[in-house]
């Protein structure tokens, strides 16, 4: 099984070092690449969808729960208007409680998606990508994970993120 790991260094010099260590041991590996100052946009562009998504979850959440309510309100306004007098007490209690699981079911959803994301997302911020010079992405097997994070911590790399 292959897993992916990210290092951020603070010299190109660093890495470069890093990598040469990493390519002579891991012959094996996937994909191994140093990606410079010039190239970290991209790197923290394909990591910003994560943070978007966790962002505008909860406005998603609202939105469908608003929506539950709404609809579950229109039904009641519908029914309202049809059904007998003495039903009709029966029929608001039926069309409240509708709207109000809607309500629910809206605001557990947008709970569930955001601690789904939380959990898999990876913290880089552009802050982080600013201040670092250099880093190593690569995709390697998961029996030389141990390897590798040894050889990243023995040239000072400063996050390591395994994927």
């Amino acid at each position: 099984m292959l897993v992916g790991i990210n290092a951020t260094f603070d010299t190109e010099k660093e890495a470069n070092k890093a990598y040469q260590e990493i390519s002579s041991k891991t012959e094996d590996q996937e994909s191994l690449e140093v990606l410079k100052k010039s190239q970290l946009r991209f790197l923290w562009e394909g990591k910003s969808i994560g943070h978007l998504l966790l962002q505008n979850t909860i406005k998603v959440g609202i939105i469908g729960a608003l929506l539950g309510f709404g609809i579950g309100a229109v039904l009641y306004y519908l029914i309202s208007f049809s059904a007998e007098a003495n039903a009709q007490a029966m029929v608001s209690f039926t069309m409240l409680s509708f709207s109000l699981y809607g309500l629910l079911l809206g605001l557990i959803l947008a709970v569930t998606i955001f601690l789904i994301l939380k959990e898999n997302t990876v913290d880089l911020t552009k802050e982080d990508m600013k201040n670092q010079a250099a880093v190593i992405r690569a995709r390697i097997k998961k029996e030389k994970l141990k390897l590798v994070e040894k050889i990243l911590r023995e040239h000072k790399a400063k996050k390591v993120f395994v994927l």
